[in-house]
């Protein structure tokens, strides 16, 4: 189509052949990316049941760590006190990968 590049379209659907469980898992961490990763996913062909699968496990994951965290975290005193600088250090922290994958394209360039 105009709106797809031919080689990305390509590139992508080497990525999701090699990559794309992994990808459907660690978007559901990153805000940006959880938005993407299925739709391009979709474009690259791969297969429904195997994108569900990953999908179903990725919100699995993600549930898990973040309902035993917030219960484990919530129950500290410190935490508690200090809940403000909790949720700074939270956003903070999530961008990280973000910026490691900023730093190592430009390292590229």
């Amino acid at each position: 189509t105009r709106f797809i590049n031919q080689s990305h379209f390509e590139k992508a659907s080497l990525f999701y052949e090699k990559n794309g469980g992994k990808a459907i898992v660690l978007a559901r961490f990153l805000p940006l990316l959880r938005t993407f990763v299925p739709f391009v996913a979709g474009i690259s062909n791969m297969a429904y049941k195997r994108f569900f699968t990953f999908n179903v496990l990725g919100g699995l994951i993600w549930v898990s760590i973040t309902v035993g965290g917030g219960f484990w975290f919530g129950n500290l005193k410190i935490v508690r006190d200090n809940f403000e600088w909790v949720l700074i250090a939270i956003v903070l922290i999530s961008l990280i990968p973000v910026g490691i994958g900023l730093f190592q394209l430009k390292k590229k360039t």
